[in-house]
C-alpha cells in the first residue's frame, strides 16, 4: 500500500552543475536543499506582478539591475551599495534610466555623464536591441 505522500510527490533525479548545487545548498540554510529547490521552482511559476500590471516598470527594473551589475566589473571595485566611489555612478545610472521614461512636460534632468550613457545601453540590452 502506498502512503499519501507518495501519491502527492514524485522522486526525481537531477543533474546540476556543481557550482549551482553549492549555491542552492548555501541559499537553503536550515530549510534543506530539497526544500530550497521546491521553493525556487514554485516561485518560478508565480506571476510577476510587474509584467502583468506594468511592462514599462519591469523594463526599468531589468535595466537598473543590468546597470548595477555592469558597474561592478571583475577586479577591485565593490558593489554599488558597499563602495562609496561606485555609489554616485550607480545613482546616476538609475536616474538616467528613469529619465528615459520621463513623461512629456516633466522637467529635463538628464545628465550627460558616462553613467547616463550606460543607462541607455542597459535599456537596449534588456529590450534585446543590443
Amino acid at each position: 500500500m502506498q502512503s499519501k505522500r507518495s501519491e502527492r510527490e514524485v522522486v526525481v533525479t537531477l543533474r546540476l552543475p556543481r557550482e549551482l548545487h553549492e549555491r542552492l545548498k548555501h541559499g537553503a540554510g536550515s530549510g534543506g536543499f530539497a526544500a530550497e529547490v521546491r521553493r525556487r521552482l514554485e516561485a518560478s511559476f508565480q506571476a510577476d506582478p510587474l509584467v502583468e500590471s506594468d511592462p514599462k516598470s519591469r523594463e526599468v527594473v531589468a535595466a537598473i539591475t543590468w546597470s548595477l551589475n555592469a558597474l561592478r566589473p571583475e577586479g577591485d571595485r565593490g558593489r554599488w551599495h558597499e563602495d562609496p566611489k561606485v555609489f554616485p555612478e550607480a545613482r546616476t545610472a538609475v536616474l538616467g534610466i528613469i529619465d528615459r521614461f520621463r513623461p512629456e512636460g516633466a522637467p529635463d534632468t538628464t545628465d550627460t555623464s558616462i553613467s547616463t550613457f550606460l543607462a541607455g545601453i542597459a535599456l537596449l540590452h534588456v529590450r534585446g536591441e543590443l
